[in-house]
């Protein structure tokens, strides 16, 4: 039985053992050593799916360094905020990657993917002469995982190992799914959901991981069946997609359940995924800071509700409902921002940023509370989009806002004549810098009357103000 499957579109599948995989993960050992990562090294891995990125990853928690898996989408107004927080001494990236991020190289040293499973050093863009400082960090702290609150910049969570364990044990609890069962792999692996869900879930369950390097319906669905995948983990927005495409000749046979998370669900979309691949939907909700809080068991699942709470965690409601929660398991803190973590962090409950309420035993998301929405299962911090807008000449104020499952803005630029070009040449700068799931899908312009309502303004955008390192 293999261990890894990867598949992609007129691409030749490469399929690996338990026993090739570990000596896939031994190899990168090697070749990390010999240029210089070590044990809480700060390591940035700029890698899309594949079987190399999870040896790659678990290569780097073995040799305890420090590893942020940044998303392939991040553009220049996250990377700046990335890499001045992390600061990381390596970066591992794909090749064809290289121009995203070459203007953040200098001083580091820089190892490329190869075909192959191959890592090699990237000559030129190697820079000596930078003594390699290490995280500082608590010895429990796995890895630095990016995420927002909504304060219009990235937090890096500070993940310890316990927490990758447990929530991987309690997604495998509510599966009840026996060794040899076959996960497929869709969503981004840098995601905490995919981590946990799509990484450890397989491994520690004794299953074999198919990952699929697209996102077509036709070619997921044909995966699904002739892989005889079992298990699947995903957002609702691709369920509902693959659902459209569904049909009697191609309906999958071999799934017993669907892991669903990332966005909402709401009951009616329940039915109509749960009715269209005819298996159980076990839609729970995580955070970054502490991967699964809550999830069906299988045979329990309810539409509308986001399943029962981890047995690991404590739980409880602040006055305004925001759903607090707390474990030994959860995030130590945000990386080098005092401030943030102190905010999140009250004792030894965590903040969750959302609101939700118990019924019957089973949470119900409500809304979030931080300025954040959910696009196609990414979390977008909508003071990100308002500073990154305000940075384009000619803008005086923007408020980005959530509307029909992605983002829409109102616009004031300093000339008083509205011009359609503007707002057509903002949406093309944004794109330049910041992730596509993130600019607005229309932008129109604010009345006049609100150019001096300063709730719906954002300040032009200045050096965030946490900097302070975090010593725990």
């Amino acid at each position: 039985m293999p261990a890894f499957v990867e598949l992609a579109p007129e691409v030749s599948s490469v399929s690996l053992s338990a026993r090739e995989f570990i000596a896939r993960c031994d190899a990168f050992d090697r070749v990390f050593r010999e240029n210089g990562i070590g044990e809480r090294s700060t390591v940035a891995l700029f890698l899309g799916n594949s079987i190399d990125f999870v040896a790659s990853f678990l290569t780097l928690l073995r040799m305890r360094a420090v590893v942020s898996a940044v998303k392939l989408e991040f553009r220049s107004f996250e990377l700046d905020e990335v890499f001045r927080n992390f600061d990381p001494d390596f970066v591992i990236s794909e090749e064809a990657h290289l121009p995203v991020i070459e203007g953040y190289l200098s001083n580091r040293t820089i190892l490329v993917r190869r075909p192959g499973g191959r890592f090699e050093s990237a000559g030129g863009r190697q820079f000596p002469g930078r003594v390699p400082a290490g995280a500082v960090v608590a010895d429990r702290v796995a890895s630095i995982n990016y995420t927002y609150r909504g304060l219009g910049y990235p937090l890096g969570a500070m993940i310890p190992y316990d927490m990758y364990q447990a929530g991987a044990d309690f997604i495998l609890d509510c599966l009840e799914a026996p060794p040899g069962s076959r996960s497929l792999v869709i969503l981004p692996m840098p995601h905490i959901f995919t981590l946990v869900g799509s990484i450890f879930v397989p491994i520690f369950g004794g299953m074999t991981s198919v990952i699929a390097r697209t996102l077509h319906p036709r070619h997921l669905l044909r995966y699904i069946s002739e892989e005889r995948i079992n298990y699947m983990t995903s957002v609702p927005e691709i369920y509902l997609l693959l659902s459209r495409f569904l049909s009697q000749e191609n309906r999958p046979t071999d799934l017993r359940s669907l892991v669903s998370g990332g966005s909402r669900l709401t009951g009616e979309q329940f039915r109509t995924v749960s009715s269209a691949f005819d298996c159980e939907v076990l839609h729970g909700y995580g955070l970054t800071e502490y991967s699964i809080v809550s999830a069906p068991h299988t045979g329990t699942s309810r539409p509308g509700t986001i399943g029962a709470p981890a047995p690991e965690i404590s739980y409880r409601f602040a006055p305004d409902g925001e759903l607090l929660v707390s474990s030994d398991c959860i995030t130590t803190g945000y990386y080098r921002n005092e401030k943030e973590t102190g905010r999140a962090l009250d004792g030894r409950w965590f903040a969750t940023g959302d609101f939700a309420q118990e019924v019957d035993g089973h949470l119900v998301f409500a809304s979030e509370k931080k300025r954040t929405c959910k696009v196609n299962g990414n979390m977008v911090d909508l003071a990100e989009v308002e500073r990154a807008a305000l940075t384009f000449a000619g803008v005086r104020s923007l408020r980005a806002f959530p509307r029909d499952g992605g983002v829409s803005a109102e616009v004031q630029f300093e000339s008083s004549r509205p011009d359609g070009e503007n707002t057509k040449a903002l949406r093309s700068y944004l794109f330049g810098i910041i992730s596509s799931h993130k600019v607005p899908k229309t932008i129109v312009y604010a009345q006049q009357e609100n150019q001096d309502d300063t709730e719906h303004q954002c300040d032009r955008p200045g050096p965030p103000n946490h900097v302070e390192r975090l010593t725990d």
